[in-house]
C-alpha cells in the first residue's frame, strides 16, 4: 500500500483537483523581493507549485519516487499542496487518501486501465475543480485470475 500511496500522491501532484487556492493576506508579507500588502487576495496555483523544478526532478514525468521517504524529507512541506496547507487545509485529506487507497487497491488487482488520450491531447480545464477537457476515455481490461 505504500507504493500505491506514492502513486496516488504523484497523480495528485501532476493533476491537482483544485486549480487555485485563494487567501486574503492578513498582514504585510514579504515574498522574495515583493511585499504583499494586507487585505489583498493571493492566489496559489498547485499545478504550478507541483511542477517547480526546485522541488521535483523532471516534474513533467510521472515518478512515484518523488514521494519516497527520502525525497519527502528533503523537500519543503509546502511544495506539495493538493489539499491546501496550513491551518485552513482540507480536514478530510486523510480520509480521502485512505478511501482512494482502499478502492484503487482492490480495483487495480482485478483490472488494467489504459488511457485513450495522452495528457497533451486532453488538457485540464481549470473550473471549480481541474478536469480533462475531453473527459477521461479509458480502456479497462480484466486481469487474469
Amino acid at each position: 500500500m505504500k507504493y500505491l500511496e506514492q502513486c496516488i500522491k504523484e497523480t495528485m501532484r501532476m493533476f491537482p483537483t483544485v486549480p487555485l487556492i485563494a487567501r486574503v493576506i492578513e498582514e504585510d508579507t514579504v515574498v522574495g523581493d515583493y511585499i504583499l500588502p494586507k487585505g489583498v487576495t493571493a492566489l496559489v496555483a498547485p499545478f504550478a507549485v507541483h511542477r517547480d523544478r526546485r522541488f521535483f526532478d523532471n516534474p513533467d514525468n510521472f515518478d512515484p519516487e518523488h514521494f519516497s521517504s527520502e525525497n519527502v524529507n528533503k523537500r519543503n512541506p509546502y511544495a506539495y499542496i493538493p489539499f491546501s496547507a496550513g491551518p485552513r487545509n482540507c480536514i478530510g485529506q486523510k480520509f480521502a487518501t485512505m478511501e482512494q487507497k482502499l478502492i484503487l487497491g482492490r480495483f487495480f488487482r482485478r483490472y488494467k486501465v489504459t488511457a485513450a488520450l495522452h495528457e497533451l491531447e486532453n488538457r485540464g480545464l481549470p473550473e471549480l475543480i481541474l478536469k480533462p477537457a475531453k473527459g477521461f476515455p479509458v480502456r479497462i481490461e480484466r486481469r487474469p485470475e
